[in-house]
């Protein structure tokens, strides 16, 4: 991505899914080096992160916003 297409991407709505198209035509997408952008499920950093966050948010809606 181009200094210019990702700066237009922090401002305006931007599809992942149709830039991949545009730039990796569905021949060249075989899925052998594909790089998940998700957290493991059995990583302990994971564990405390989907416990952490949504708390967090928990508390600010039931107790500060009520």
């Amino acid at each position: 991505m181009t200094d210019e297409e990702y700066e237009e991407a922090k401002v305006s709505k931007f599809s992942t899914v149709d830039y991949r198209l545009e730039h990796h035509p569905e021949a060249e997408l075989t899925g052998e080096k594909y790089l998940y952008k998700s957290l493991s499920v059995g990583d302990q950093t994971s564990q405390i992160t989907a416990i952490l966050l949504p708390t967090e948010i928990d508390k600010l809606v039931t107790i500060v916003l009520g």
